[in-house]
């Protein structure tokens, strides 16, 4: 496996993890808050998004479906065919939590959730591009070894 499918792999890990984490939340200005207690509510990606969230999910499982073909086959052609359907939806899904860091759902606050998923994105866009840019095969699949020619004459030869 390459760097470029090791850092898709592991961004979409990322991602699918941090969406399940809190991304917008909102405090009670009448409350106050006991040790162990919230006076807010938390939402996390999937309770926050309409459709965007899907999109994320799609991200995260390409990222991962990429590492994993990459690392399955010894040959560039898998791994840069699944970067190159890869590419486009991982640009989407970081351009969509991008516009939600810029501009939050509603009136929530944004949590430490929101911004782990801009850098999963991130890091599944630039490792998904420097996957389809790279065509050198991977250093850890080697390819077979070919057979030294005996160097013996077969005896039908010799007159």
């Amino acid at each position: 496996m390459r760097g470029g499918e090791l850092l898709a792999g592991a961004g979409g890990a990322l991602l699918a993890v941090t969406m399940f984490l809190p991304w917008f939340g909102k405090v009670s200005p009448y409350c106050v808050p006991l040790a162990g207690y919230s006076c807010g509510r938390n939402f996390d990606a999937w309770k926050a998004f309409g459709f965007t969230d899907v999109i994320l999910f799609a991200a995260a499982l390409a990222g991962v479906g990429m590492a994993v073909l990459a690392s399955a086959s010894p040959k560039t052609d898998a791994a840069i065919t699944s970067a190159c359907f890869t590419v486009p939806i991982a640009l989407l899904a970081t351009l969509l939590v991008l516009y939600r860091v810029l501009e939050p759902v509603g009136k929530l606050d944004t949590r430490y959730g929101l911004f782990l998923g801009l850098g999963a994105c991130a890091a599944l866009t630039y490792g998904s591009w420097s996957a389809v840019r790279n065509e050198r095969p991977s250093r850890v699949a080697r390819p077979a070894r070919r057979r030294p020619a005996s160097r013996r004459r077969s005896r039908s030869s010799s007159g």
